[in-house]
């Protein structure tokens, strides 16, 4: 797999997770997650990714300032949305284009980078989200069932595919 069609992949397996919970649980505070809602984690992954896409053409990337859009955490159905938008927009982009990543949020201190390397970022960063979320469902639903992939890297899925293990 490559790394757009592994993108592509967690943000669909993003969507999928999404439609089979409810707003009740998208919006419960869990304290296996210092207290933070599905919704909360939802809104965080997919912000970074619209940083990635939103500010690409200035070449200047600063996940600092990411939006924090209550609509986002607290309405699966937006996030839905978002993370579909996010997915349309993957082809747009220029996977050699060399940024610019602040290191804070004055924007005083930048360091080089390229798409292909924030794409890979925010990739591994959805997977560790997914990853908590899918700890946090087990907390409020013990019988939810979502995919044995949510939240595993696609390198992980890979090597059990080719040693033949099961995913747990």
């Amino acid at each position: 797999m490559n790394l757009i069609s592994s993108t592509l992949e967690v943000l669909k397996s993003n969507v999928e997770f999404l439609s089979c919970i409810d707003n009740k649980e998208y919006n419960t505070s869990i304290a296996a997650l210092s207290n933070s809602t599905i919704g909360q984690h939802f809104r965080h992954l997919i912000e970074l990714y619209q940083c990635l896409f939103d500010q690409y053409s200035s070449a200047r990337i600063n996940y600092a300032l990411r939006k924090r859009d209550k609509s986002i955490e607290t309405n699966k159905e937006i996030a839905i949305s978002c993370i579909e938008n996010l997915m349309s927009r993957i082809n747009d982009l220029d996977f050699e284009k060399k940024l610019e990543l602040a290191l804070d949020t004055n924007e005083e201190e930048f360091i080089s980078t390229n798409v292909k390397r924030e794409l890979l970022y925010n990739l591994e960063h959805a997977i560790h989200h997914n990853a908590m979320i899918k700890i946090g469902i087990h907390v409020l639903n013990k019988n939810f069932e979502c995919s044995a992939a949510f939240g595993v890297a696609p390198s992980t899925i890979e090597y059990q595919r080719k040693s033949s293990k099961r995913l747990q």
